[in-house]
């Protein structure tokens, strides 16, 4: 697969041209600050977006398209990564619609369908109300809601601490009007972003994006915040929830650890089956139903997940701490290290079969500063000879408890 970054337009195109792929796939990615002023409009974006535009003013038309298109496919939603969100319009088809596609996709982000000076009304009320369901329903993921719920409170008075999804209190004052003026601001103020995977030359890309966009004016977006946090005890929020097991979420702040070390020594934590996490406290102390750990990678943060009794956290939350301090103090064995790495490149070896996937490595790369290379990152991984002092800077900072019982 070549990989092939270049500027049409002021458009930043990352091109992975490979001919294992029977469709094209072309996701444009506006990316923004994420603030919480704007952070709810946003998010509402992609759903009124996707649904209609001025060539095909309704939701049937818009389906009826993407059939005529060989059964193309559509998905727009708003993503986190780091300080920023992330609107991403993904759509894929056969190849013999490429030129199609790329046309019917800059309809569909900038050319919508308007009424009375902004989006129809009842398209907003559904976006709204369907945004809100969304919201509420996290809850019935008890560990996913956990994790999300502990860095909204870790993060409190920082920009990563805001919910990507939006807030449900703020849907109600959101109008048709409103939400286009949001639209417009989002289009002048977010930079633009496209990634191609298909058997499409350079030559081919630039000519279809020339022919469906009209470009936009470089913008650059503000750095994330990298301050140093002090240590201090971990504070604990406990929220109760009907269920039969409590679900645990610790938050770890590291600071200063390069970005495939850490990712490594992660992975040694709680990543994968065999690690510290799983072995030691659910296999052998019997703390936990389930026991894991991943990386946020803009934030130097870690999240620890675990499903226990509400009476094992503090034995769970100090069983952490020593497996934290003995990575930190002693490394880890070679088998160790080894199973540790083998497990992320084998993760990293199958992205490149599957478009969707690589599209958000190379756009989490983008937004890390990093080259958009699968074999750079596979070469960082390897490189990695010892984890020992990756986590001198760390402490858990935030518990968070969603405890068991009959709320």
């Amino acid at each position: 697969m070549e990989i092939t970054s270049f500027n049409t337009k002021g458009i930043e195109v990352c091109l992975c041209g490979s001919k294992k792929f029977a469709a094209v796939s072309v996701c444009l990615v506006l990316r923004a600050p994420l603030r919480r002023e704007t952070v709810s409009s946003y998010a509402l974006i992609p759903r009124v977006l996707s649904r209609a535009s001025k060539m095909y003013p309704s939701l049937r038309a818009v389906n009826s398209r993407l059939e005529e298109m060989g059964g193309a496919q559509l998905t727009a939603e708003p993503i986190k990564k780091g300080e920023e969100q992330i609107i991403s319009f993904y759509a894929s088809a056969p190849k013999r619609f490429a030129a199609e596609l790329f046309e019917f996709l800059s309809g569909i982000v900038y050319d919508p369908f308007t009424a009375e000076d902004g989006f129809m009304p009842s398209y907003v009320r559904n976006a709204c109300s369907a945004a809100a369901r969304d919201i509420a329903d996290k809850i019935n993921n008890k560990r996913d809601y956990a994790a999300e719920k502990m860095i909204e409170l870790m993060c409190s008075s920082e920009y990563f601490g805001i919910c990507g999804d939006g807030y449900i209190e703020d849907f109600g004052d959101i109008s048709g009007k409103g939400l286009y003026k949001a639209y417009t601001e989002l289009i002048k103020n977010s930079a633009v972003q496209l990634y191609i995977t298909g058997d499409i030359s350079r030559s081919e890309a630039e000519k279809y994006i020339n022919d469906s966009f009209d470009g936009s004016e470089p913008v650059t977006l503000p750095k994330a915040e990298q301050e140093a946090q002090r240590p201090h005890r971990p504070v604990l929020h406990t929220e109760e929830a009907k269920s039969a097991q409590s679900a645990l979420a610790l938050g770890i702040r590291t600071h200063g650890a390069a970005h495939p070390k850490l990712l490594v020594a992660n992975e040694i934590l709680g990543g994968y089956a065999s690690s510290r996490l799983f072995s030691k406290v659910r296999e052998e102390a019997g703390m936990c139903y389930y026991i894991s750990s991943q990386l946020y990678r803009y934030k130097g943060i870690i999240s620890v997940q675990a499903g226990i009794e509400a009476k094992n956290t503090e034995a769970v939350v100090e069983r952490t701490r020593r497996e934290l301090d003995s990575i930190n103090k002693k490394g880890a064995s070679q088998k160790e290290l080894r199973l540790a790495k083998d497990s992320l490149m084998t993760a990293l070896k199958t992205i490149e079969d599957y478009p969707a996937r690589l599209t958000d490595f190379l756009l989490s790369r983008s937004i890390a500063g990093e080259s958009l290379s699968v074999d750079d990152a596979l070469s960082e991984i390897e490189a990695v000879d010892n984890v020992s002092g990756v986590f001198d800077n760390a402490f858990i900072d935030t518990v968070f408890l969603l405890k068991e019982g009959t709320v």
